[in-house]
């Protein structure tokens, strides 16, 4: 009993030893360990981070582009709610055709506007977007901005050509060309439309997988 003590004794005297002759070493060591820890931290953390960033940025994207979408179906749908027809302002000493053509101008012109506000906010986003992933990802993006784009783009001449009079007007080729982009007809020859759905789908197959990342 008391040589174990003895034993056990020496043992923690040379171990008081060891740690006082090397406490310079140790407090090293002590040192990396924690940096080690510190960096693995940092790193998870920042894993983390860039994961949640990603999956936020992703699914705003596509909502977003969701909200363009709808926003280009609305402004092509050629029926007109009631609820549009109540802010149609009084044309006093205008014709007939002309009151109804420079009625539809001001609607479209309306449903443009909110094309307009959803499409800047998608810009925006695809910025922090191209940061994270590049541009290829959000090329399909870019191209449903650019649908946005020839909706103005069109609406300008068409209403202009519609308005002028019969001798100043645009070739009729040319007005039809206007029409298909405008306006929306039957979905099987809605060019126009099935390229927005095409690359709608594309949006979905690139973000939703880095949304459906765990």
């Amino acid at each position: 009993m008391t040589l174990s003590f003895l034993v056990v004794g020496k043992l923690f005297n040379n171990l008081g030893t060891f740690f006082i002759s090397n406490k310079d070493a140790l407090e090293a060591i002590a040192a990396i360990v924690v940096s080690v820890a510190s960096i693995y931290g940092v790193t998870t953390w920042k894993k983390q981070l860039r994961g949640k960033n990603e999956y936020n940025t992703a699914k705003n994207i596509l909502q977003k582009s969701y909200e363009l979408q709808d926003s280009i179906r609305k402004a092509r749908d050629t029926a007109i709610p009631s609820y549009e027809l109540l802010n149609q302002e009084k044309q006093d000493g205008v014709g007939r055709w002309e009151k109804a053509v420079n009625g539809e101008k001001k609607l479209y012109g309306e449903r443009l506007r909110l094309v307009e506000k959803i499409r800047n906010e998608l810009k925006v986003m695809s910025f922090e977007g191209r940061a994270l992933w590049g541009s290829k990802t959000l090329a399909e993006v870019d191209l449903l901005i650019q649908s946005s784009y020839l909706l103005e783009n069109y609406y300008y001449p068409y209403y202009r050509g519609k308005l002028s009079a019969r001798s100043n007007r645009q070739p009729a080729n040319l007005m039809r060309k206007y029409e298909e982009v405008l306006f929306a007809s039957e979905e099987d020859n809605d060019e126009f439309w099935k390229a927005v759905i095409a690359r709608i789908t594309i949006i979905e197959d690139k973000l939703g997988s880095k949304i459906r990342k765990p």
